[in-house]
């Protein structure tokens, strides 16, 4: 094994942005990390139906926008059917706070939420006495939305709605 093939599979399997860090910790020790990523980004931007998105915190391995809306009916859902309504309800609502998720939720809400921080598709801050909750840049990219602005989420998935 070889880290550039490691970097690449860890990429693959784990469905969600991933940090340097975090690749760091499965490569040998003088493994040139930013560097593998760099040339995975360039190898994979000039062929086939993949892409490498860098941002500057992490990276994530994605279908690129082009092939999303033909292969989304196959697609295999990775987030169960509660987790996605808790996280529909912080999308429109957001920002909004946790207790007022669990008002709409109910007390499952609040392992959803822990369930939608490690995956990096919501953050959250102290706000007195609970959390203030928004949806991130993943969760922009996972969805395929264009811009990760809070009010453009909102609007959009007004839109669906109505």
């Amino acid at each position: 094994m070889n880290d550039r093939d490691l970097v690449e599979a860890a990429l693959f399997v784990a469905g969600r942005p991933l940090t340097l860090i975090e690749l760091e910790s499965i490569v040998s020790i003088d493994a040139d990390v930013e560097g593998i990523v760099a040339s995975l980004v360039k190898e994979y931007g000039e062929k086939g139906a993949l892409e490498i998105v860098q941002t500057d915190e992490d990276m994530v391995m994605q279908v690129k926008s082009e092939y999303a809306d033909a292969v989304r009916p196959i697609a295999q859902r990775d987030l169960e059917t509660p987790v996605l309504r808790t996280l529909a309800v912080i999308a429109f609502h957001q920002p909004v706070t946790q207790s007022k998720v669990a008002e709409i939720r109910g007390n499952k809400a609040y392992g959803h939420v822990h369930e939608l921080e490690a995956r990096k598709l919501v953050e959250s801050e102290p706000h007195g006495r609970t959390r203030l909750l928004r949806t991130t840049k993943a969760f922009a990219d996972y969805f395929g939305f264009e811009t990760d602005s809070l009010e453009e989420i909102k609007q959009s998935i007004g839109q669906l709605l109505h």
